[in-house]
Parts: C-alpha cells; structure tokens; sequence
C-alpha cells in the first residue's frame, strides 16, 4: 500500500521512530485501554488514562508532519495500529483513528492557521463533521455560522473542530459549502449518542455559532481557492 502524501512545510525530516516501533507501541497498550474499556463505554467518552497513554506514545500524532514533530505514518501503519488499539478497546480506536485521520486536512489551511493550530504541540486532537449544516447569516462584518452536527466522535477530546457549513452567495445564488477550522469557545457539545457498543466515541451533536469576519475566514477555511468574495 502506497504511502500517504505530505505537503512539504519544510525539508523533509527523517524519522525519529520506525513504522514498526508505533505498532509495537499500539500493541503494548491493548491491557490498559482493554482495563478501560467498560468504563470508557459507561462514561461515552475514552478514559482519560487512555487518551494520556496514546499521546505518551505517539499515537496521536500518525500524521502529523515531521517538521512539526510527527511521524507522518503511511496509511497501512495507521491501519495496523488502529487493529492493535482496538484489540483492548475499539471506541478508543476509532477516536485515535478520527484525530489522526482528519489532521491531514488541516494542511490546507492558510500558514497562519497551521500554526495556531500547533500552538499545542504535535498531539493537537481535531474531530470533524464534513457534512454541511447549519446556516450563515451576514452581519456587519462578516458572517455569523450557526448550526448543530451531529455524530462528531471525539469531540470531547479535540482541541479544534473542522465542519462543513453553508457559504452565503452575495450575488443572491445558492449558498456553497465550506469547511472551516472551529475552536472550542464556538462550540457546545450536547450529550445525545447512546449507541450501544460505541458509546465510547463520544460522537456527540455539537452546536456551533462563530462568527467570522473576512480576513477568518480567509485564515480558518480549507483550500486556499475557497470563495472568500462570496462572504461579503
């Protein structure tokens, strides 16, 4: 299987740890989270023990670039690590999977997001909601995004949020989607997933309400060729 591609933010930096060492890493931790798993279930969120253990080992930070400290793990480790997690406790696999999946998109962003971004340090949790909801209302300078996604695993967990919303047509049009990067004072989480088996996810509605002016917007989106005239 084909390694996952990096944009370069920097040169190239050689690994620090082998692809093997991280699923070694994974494998020792299955007793603990597998201690864990029924209270990670009861409490509908990964154990805390849990979450310091991965990101005492690395695990959290798969894809984030080695320029910035991560392992940039090609996408068959990521897999095989997310086996070995699962093994002691699959809820706490799939939000591992969840924060080191959605990272890479945050290599989309403008320079100056990416680095508050990693203001935190290479383990920085994001959980994403890709589906567009909500509305966005203009006002005064800038755009007023509101709205609830629903399913967004780990949220609990994440630093940032990355979610779809509609984008305003100022020439009167349908609106676009957009996806941008959310922070946590934008966000209310709401305790409504009870699934049975994956209560652990913690794959919560979230209601979002930010409000974006033109120069966040053209910082917070993803992709460079995102709309921004379309906001004002």
């Amino acid at each position: 299987m084909s390694s996952q591609q990096y944009p370069a933010e920097a040169p190239r930096v050689p690994a620090a740890v082998t692809e093997a060492e991280l699923i070694t890493r994974a494998l020792g931790l299955v007793p603990l989270l597998r201690a864990n798993a029924e209270r990670t279930e009861r409490g509908r969120r990964a154990a805390p023990e849990n979450l310091a253990a991965l990101r005492a080992g690395g695990l959290l930070r798969l894809t984030t670039p080695r320029a910035r400290g991560g392992h940039e793990a090609s996408i068959r480790t990521q897999a095989e690590v997310g086996t070995a997690l699962g093994r002691g406790c699959p809820s706490t696999a799939w939000g591992a999977g969840i924060f080191n999946g959605v990272r890479p998109v945050t290599l989309m962003l403008s320079d100056a997001a990416r680095e508050e971004f990693y203001r935190d340090g290479p383990d920085v949790a994001v959980c994403s909601v890709a589906s567009v909801h909500g509305e966005a209302v203009r006002s005064g300078s800038g755009v007023r995004f509101s709205g609830t996604c629903t399913a967004a695993s780990g949220c609990e967990g994440a630093r940032w949020a990355l979610l779809g919303v509609p984008l305003p047509n100022a020439a009167g049009g349908p609106p676009s989607a957009a996806t941008v990067l959310v922070p946590p004072e934008d966000l209310t989480v709401r305790g409504t997933w009870h699934v049975a088996g994956m209560r652990g996810t913690g794959s919560r509605h979230v209601q979002f309400n930010p409000f974006l002016t033109r120069e966040d917007y053209g910082r917070l989106a993803v992709g460079v060729e995102s709309p921004v005239s379309l906001l004002l």
